[in-house]
């Protein structure tokens, strides 16, 4: 039988149980502030994409583009009258942080489903119509809309290219914690 046996100094002891502390606090630290950051972060991404179309769909129909160039100025697909991008946000969940519209989230806004303007919508039905495709009234008969992804499609694109570097990051701020 192999037995192996390590002897440590009683100050190099003290230092590396400092140092294991120092790492163990690093990670607790890392544990909230790096999905906080990259909740920003994804957060900003769709806020960007919303305002220069990233990703090219074409309008819904050529009624509808007309109406809504005549009606918002030919702003970019996801964009209507701006409470998509103004609601977008980072919060926290029970289980970390999320970056999206919180549930509940709601607005008066003109849009063109043939709803009442005065009362009060879902700004996450609409960023779901948006995503998946949804209903809409047309002259009397109900329509579903085509999907453009703009959640999905951003945060395939965070997940390869933006996530990476902020788990880097973080590794360096924990490693940088073992002295």
């Amino acid at each position: 039988m192999l037995k192996i046996e390590i002897k440590i100094d009683d100050n190099d002891k003290l230092k590396i149980l400092r140092a294991v502390g120092n790492v163990v606090s690093a990670v607790k630290f890392q544990e909230n502030e790096l999905p906080r950051k990259m909740s920003i972060e994804y957060v900003m991404a769709i806020r960007q994409n919303i305002a220069s179309g990233f990703y090219s769909f074409t309008s819904y129909s050529k009624e509808y583009k007309k109406w809504k160039d005549k009606n918002f100025g030919g702003e970019p697909f996801w964009k209507l009258s701006g409470n998509l991008m103004t609601h977008v946000k980072s919060f926290k969940t029970n289980d970390g942080w999320m970056g999206g519209v919180p549930e509940g989230t709601m607005e008066r806004s003109p849009m063109n489903w043939g709803m009442n303007r005065s009362t009060l919508h879902s700004v996450v039905m609409y960023g779901k119509v948006i995503e998946e495709g949804g209903p809409f009234k047309k002259g009397g008969s109900i329509k579903k809309s085509k999907a453009r992804p703009l959640f999905w499609n951003t945060l395939y694109y965070f997940s390869f290219n933006q996530s990476p570097i902020y788990g880097e990051k973080a590794l360096t701020q924990i490693a940088k914690e073992w002295k």
